[in-house]
């Protein structure tokens, strides 16, 4: 896909695998470009509804969007018309969201969620 001088690319990514070599070796040549202006790296650590939590006044994901079960809330999520309304409601903090640390082997790879948190606040 052509990209146009000073694009700034976002990875937003998964690091429940043990195999982080395909992302670095992707994130290099992202790098190596002359038309990418920056690349920002966000990893999600746990799974999106460990991150929910953390970042909303809620004690279990069903809270978020009154599912009948944890189990539920994927299907309710998809599903949903109203997600910002819910996210407000529950008291949601972009601070809190996609700020963790990866470890193992993504330790090497920042966590540049500040870099657009910043940028979408202004």
């Amino acid at each position: 896909m052509p990209l146009k001088r000073g694009t700034v690319v976002i990875l937003v990514f998964d690091t429940d695998t043990d195999n982080s070599l395909l992302l670095q070796r992707n994130i290099n040549f992202l790098e190596r470009s002359s038309v990418i202006k920056n690349v920002i790296c966000i990893p999600q650590v746990g799974n999106l509804e460990d991150e929910l939590i953390r970042s909303c006044n809620i004690r279990k994901i069903k809270e978020l969007l009154s599912s009948k079960s944890d189990r539920e809330f994927k299907k309710d999520v998809c599903n949903c018309s109203g997600l910002y309304a819910s996210l407000k409601n529950h008291e949601f903090d972009i601070r809190k969201f996609w700020s963790s640390q990866p470890t193992g082997n993504f330790m090497t790879i920042s966590n540049d969620s500040e870099k657009i948190k910043q940028a979408s606040s202004k």
